[in-house]
């Protein structure tokens, strides 16, 4: 706009050149030239207020060959005018999509009044800088999409990132479940893929497993019954934060059947950032599934032994020896043969000698 500006200016022999563009209803001065005084550069003016706000209004070329003695506008900017010594003056509308986006308009000091020449140029040059301002307006479109799509695109790849990174967090967990490796696989498998030391407590917040296993003796673990203080009762899944000198503790409990039974914790030297949180939370989940599955076995166990016995007890002698024969699948192992024919008729068995850490 301020070639544009100065090359109108040159063209029509002016003094002063300047181009307004719309804000809302109001013109306001985007680019001057020649002017004198810092009041023409700040200038705003509304529908109808000077030569400007006249072309606003009328949607077409206006020029004037005395500023100061025309009637047909406003006295608003003439103590202006005065200031900065113009005569005459003549602007052409910034024609954009069927309405006035701006103004072009050019100023003389002197007394040499436009021609209807001069206004056809001017006119001429509104349209090149139309064109020109639609142009800018465009490129500048285009580098905010590509700022944004460029943002889309960074945010994209690491959501992308994260969901692999969670993704083979959870089959690690899931095959150390499948193959057996408890809670102190699960530490290992968090404190890898959270980058920080990772404690598995009970529910009186005693160290069921630790990673690095010196971290069983850690002096932050007397921080955690206090932290734990921070999650309400009702908030089980939430994980609480705290900082612990110059690294950042983290907590979530364990919950299975509605009841804390444990919690995961974890100490960073950083903040807790996503694929952290991920990790303790899937940690707390596949802990509260071992718990689960080492409850349902004790539970299945003590009701299969449970029969077992009221077999071994009040069974037929044919009933004992499948109870007995079942009993190995416990790896119990009750030594000698039983004495089934002298037995009591209330079915107890008198095994003839009982071996050190056998059942008797």
């Amino acid at each position: 706009m301020f070639s544009i500006t100065r090359e109108a200016t040159r063209l029509l022999a002016a003094d002063i050149g300047g181009v307004f563009l719309r804000d809302g209803d109001d013109l306001v001065m985007r680019s001057c030239v020649g002017n004198d005084t810092l009041d023409i550069d700040r200038l705003r003016m509304k529908r109808g207020q000077g030569l400007a706000g006249r072309v606003l209004d009328t949607a077409r070329p206006w020029k004037v060959d005395d500023y100061l003695a025309s009637e047909e506008l406003n006295r608003d900017f003439f103590w202006l005018a005065r200031d900065e010594h113009i005569r005459c003056a003549v602007g052409a509308p910034l024609h954009a999509r069927g309405e006035v986006i701006g103004v072009l308009e050019v100023w003389r000091r002197r007394n040499v009044p436009f021609t209807d020449q001069d206004v056809q140029r001017l006119a001429a040059l509104a349209n090149l800088t139309t064109i020109a301002i639609q142009n800018a307006r465009l490129y500048e479109s285009q580098k905010a999409a590509m700022r944004q799509l460029t943002q889309i695109n960074e945010n994209l790849c690491r959501q992308h990132e994260f969901v692999q990174l969670s993704a083979r967090l959870q089959d690690d967990l899931i095959g150390a479940l499948l193959e057996g490796g408890g809670v102190a696989a699960i530490a290992r498998i968090v404190a890898r893929h959270a980058a920080a030391e990772v404690a598995i407590l009970g529910a009186d917040f005693g160290v069921m497993a630790a990673y690095p296993t010196c971290v069983a003796g850690a002096a932050w673990l007397v921080r955690v019954e206090t932290a734990s203080q921070q999650l309400p009762g009702h908030a089980n899944s939430t994980t609480a934060t705290a900082r612990w000198q110059d690294a950042w503790l983290s907590l979530r409990p364990i919950v299975a059947g509605g009841d804390r039974i444990g919690w995961v914790c974890a100490l960073s030297p950083t903040a807790p950032g996503d694929i952290q949180e991920a990790a303790i939370r899937q940690a707390a989940v596949a802990s509260a599934l071992y718990c689960l599955e080492q409850r349902s076995a004790s539970q299945a166990r003590a009701s299969a032994l449970g029969a077992l016995m009221w077999d071994l007890l009040e069974g037929t002698p044919p009933i004992r020896q499948s109870a007995l024969d079942r009993l190995t699948d416990f790896h119990i192992d009750l030594q000698g043969p039983t004495e089934s024919s002298t037995a009591p008729s209330t079915g107890w068995l008198k095994p003839r000698e009982a071996k050190a850490g056998t059942w008797t």
